[in-house]
């Protein structure tokens, strides 16, 4: 009788074996890379959007809201809360600021339009910023501290249209450009610096003239006439993109750096040409 050995079904066991979980691919769901590039994005350009939605936010503070004119006891509140500090409640003036009683319309609308107040904290200097209010508060303001008592100058009115753009030009580089330069880009000073006038408006310009804020002298009537005063305004806005028919600006240096730009260049070339000369 034959003996019969049977081999162990190794073959059908290795093809019988349940396949690994790491080659099964399952119906229905997403690979796991689509998720992690979301979320690469996510942490790459979160920042991005978290700095710029900061920025927006902080330039849409620096802009003054557009509303209707205040009434007089929103003004009045409006001055106790960012004015009363330095000035005194009635304008009577305080250690931190001068009194406000005699100071007339023109130089309270000249700082308040060119930003110079209020003051963002005592102790800050005195220089062009973004107005704090639009200009229905601005002109609330200025009747309200004109309510205090009489006197001061009151706001200029121009007649931009008859100016005369040459006499102001000649006024101006007379009486303003020692401090202010020549083409209106301010300069330092003794005591201070003599701010840029690229900037300011007409109206500003004029008021200026008339008050002199800071360390600016006082042009009244017997200095100059309200013609000139125009003439000089015009010619502030005609330096705020000035023709130049000699050729390149020179970044409006005035005539001492142009000259000495030109002296520079000439020494240049007189140096280049007996160069050339001695090799041959």
């Amino acid at each position: 009788m034959q003996t019969v050995t049977r081999q162990p079904a190794q073959a059908n066991v290795r093809r019988n074996r349940a396949p690994d979980d790491s080659t099964v691919t399952r119906v229905g769901t997403k690979p796991r890379v689509g998720r992690i590039t979301v979320a690469a994005r996510v942490f790459r350009w979160g920042p991005g959007l978290i700095v710029l939605s900061v920025a927006i936010g902080a330039l849409a503070a620096e802009q003054p809201a557009q509303a209707g004119t205040p009434s007089a006891a929103a003004t009045k509140q409006i001055y106790l809360r960012d004015c009363a500090s330095c000035h005194g409640a009635n304008g009577e003036g305080t250690v931190d600021g001068p009194e406000l009683t005699d100071a007339g319309s023109a130089i309270v609308d000249y700082e308040l339009s060119t930003g110079r107040m209020p003051l963002p904290h005592r102790g800050a200097e005195v220089v062009r910023r973004a107005p704090k209010y639009d200009p229905q508060t601005i002109a609330a303001l200025v009747s309200y501290v004109d309510a205090f008592g009489p006197g001061g100058v009151p706001i200029p009115r121009l007649e931009g249209a008859t100016a005369d753009l040459p006499a102001g030009g000649a006024d101006f580089r007379r009486d303003c450009a020692a401090c202010h330069q020549a083409a209106g880009e301010g300069g330092a000073l003794r005591t201070g610096e003599a701010p840029s006038l690229l900037h300011a408006t007409p109206l500003e310009v004029a008021e200026a003239v008339r008050t002199g804020p800071g360390d600016m002298p006082v042009f009244d009537s017997k200095e100059f006439t309200d013609a000139q005063v125009a003439g000089i305004a015009k010619y502030v806005q005609y330096l705020h993109d000035p023709q130049d028919p000699g050729g390149e600006s020179l970044w409006h240096l005035g005539p001492l750096p142009e000259g000495m730009v030109a002296f520079v260049v000439a020494i240049a070339l007189a140096s280049a040409l007996l160069v050339v000369g001695q090799r041959r």
